[in-house]
């Protein structure tokens, strides 16, 4: 005997179904790209005749621990799989080290506008920053994002 499906259950299989694709493809991304600035970072140390001093592993562990509490220490803004980076709290052109604890999980862009100020100068600027014009501010957060490099229309 045929099994009837309804039109209700066999939406909720497809919405299931999507979810499980999407939940798949994000834990892909996250894959591909902790892998890809952990080895970024492991070259850098190469380069510099110094040794990472944590795993591949670790380094993912960490950067799952950042996401699910989904929030940039820097600019509090929504961290993602799509927008996260791995910053060196002490950046490495300042002593900073080579270990786990010198790594913190940001947003691309907070990690663009900090560039090589340590977690501490880039938190007091930001704090200066916000006593600002709001015209002021997005001056100067654009310029900061753009690192220095010419802005168009200036």
């Amino acid at each position: 005997m045929p099994v009837k499906v309804t039109k209700k259950a066999l939406n909720d299989l497809l919405v299931e179904e999507r979810k499980k694709m999407r939940h798949k493809a994000k834990h892909h991304k996250f894959m591909q790209r902790t892998l890809q600035m952990y080895n970024s970072d492991k070259q850098r140390a190469k380069e510099a005749g110094e040794i990472m001093k944590y795993t591949l592993e670790e380094f993912r562990e960490k950067a799952k621990v950042a996401l699910e509490l989904g929030l940039c220490p820097y600019s509090s803004d929504k961290l993602t799989v799509s927008n996260f980076a791995a910053d060196h709290a002490t950046p490495l052109s300042r002593e900073g080290s080579w270990n786990l604890g010198n790594i913190v999980f940001c947003t691309k862009q907070s990690n663009y506008r900090k560039g090589s100020l340590t977690s501490y100068e880039y938190d007091a600027l930001t704090e200066f920053i916000g006593t600002l014009h709001p015209d002021a501010q997005r001056d100067i957060f654009t310029r900061l994002t753009c690192g220095g490099k010419f802005l168009p229309g200036r």
